[in-house]
């Protein structure tokens, strides 16, 4: 098991591909858990506003029109409130790769980076790993991590919790520190003022 010291102090939190589809009902990525789980991601999002964790957003820069003609794949969920400075936008798997991120986190001195959104299996897999390969102490916000059930594939369906279980299980072992939100935050507040 990972543990590395929880500071206030060069903390910061990436909310992975959180956008407007997950929520939408009929979207083809509608995901319900998502539905549920924005209540718990706004909260997150204003305990990170009250400690002053930087905070940021890393969103799809572009997604088929054909398959999303509202554009609602690169809009992140609106009740979540992102500040415009906030948002990155990604061409691919991950945040880092294409983007400013990595001298976002540098301007802020990050030192360890928490993530939660969307998917266990695949963009909070990778910016987890990539702030790792960067030096900076990954955090995975398990409960506040969501995934797409696994149906069809040669090996057979895969359920969500087990791919959740597994690709978090896995994360572990790659030096990722797994904490659920609540424990996150409990942790800042004892670590202290910023200042």
């Amino acid at each position: 098991m990972v543990n590395f010291p929880i500071q206030r102090r060069g903390s910061a939190v990436l909310f992975y591909d959180l956008a407007q589809s997950l929520i939408t009902e009929g979207h083809q990525q509608y995901t319900p858990e998502v539905v549920a789980g924005v209540p718990a991601l706004r909260k997150l999002l204003s305990d990170c506003r009250r400690l002053q964790i930087p905070v940021f957003c890393a969103i799809p820069a572009s997604y088929p029109a054909s398959r999303d003609p509202q554009g609602y794949a690169t809009k992140p969920i609106p009740t979540l409130a992102f500040q415009p400075g906030e948002i990155i936008q990604h061409a691919g798997s991950g945040a880092f790769y294409g983007t400013d991120f990595e001298t976002r986190l540098l301007s802020v001195s990050c030192s360890t980076l928490a993530v939660c959104g969307m998917s266990a299996d695949r963009g909070v897999n990778m910016a987890l790993r990539e702030a790792a390969n960067r030096g900076i102490n990954p955090v995975a916000l398990t409960a506040d991590i969501f995934a797409r059930e696994l149906s069809e594939s040669s090996l057979g369906s895969v359920s969500l919790s087990e791919l959740k279980r597994i690709h978090l299980a896995a994360l572990e072992r790659s030096l990722v520190h797994l904490m659920s939100a609540a424990e996150w935050v409990t942790e800042l507040e004892r670590a202290g003022s910023i200042a």
